[in-house]
């Protein structure tokens, strides 16, 4: 079977496109999280945003032109990818809701769903480098649950500094 060079030239492109918006989505998101006072956190969270949805735009492109040649697991697993992906947009919307009301303790559920996506990215960083790295399967689920563990308790300490702060300053 002969994979055109026209196929080969928009998988990579929609990888790098990938890869690019993933990366900007995990700096304006830690970024987000450490700007709750500034003035420029909408326009940081924003970016941060944008760059969700064209992570998951082209992570699906990527999907779509690899259709032909996926077997039933991989598009198993990379349909699972896409209910993530949608699941991260749908937490990021709330994150955005959150911070555009600033209500009472706004912060708190603003990191909460900016950790999970900033989680997420990081699990998605670690274990495709582990899978690129050729590691056994229990070295890239061992990576994905250590990132998973070293997340939350950042997110855990973030949420603990924010709520000092916060009680500090009232």
């Amino acid at each position: 079977m002969s994979i055109s060079n026209d196929y080969i030239t928009m998988h990579i492109l929609f990888i790098v496109l990938h890869t690019i918006s993933g990366l900007l989505a995990f700096i304006y998101g830690w970024i987000s999280l450490h700007k709750l006072e500034n003035n420029s956190l909408k326009k940081l969270f924003l970016t941060f945003l944008i760059s969700l949805i064209c992570l998951d735009i082209f992570m699906i492109g990527a999907i779509i032109v690899d259709i032909p040649s996926l077997s039933q697991g991989q598009l198993f697993t990379f349909s699972g990818l896409t209910l993530l992906g949608l699941y991260m947009l749908y937490r990021g919307y709330q994150a955005y809701l959150v911070q555009k009301s600033r209500r009472n303790n706004w912060k708190i559920p603003f990191i909460e769903h900016v950790g999970f996506n900033l989680i997420s990215l990081f699990d998605g960083f670690v274990i495709v480098l582990a899978i690129d790295l050729k590691f056994p399967v229990w070295g890239t689920i061992t990576i994905g649950i250590l990132g998973v563990i070293i997340g939350i308790s950042v997110v855990n300490r973030i949420k603990l500094k924010t709520k000092a702060g916060s009680s500090g300053s009232g």
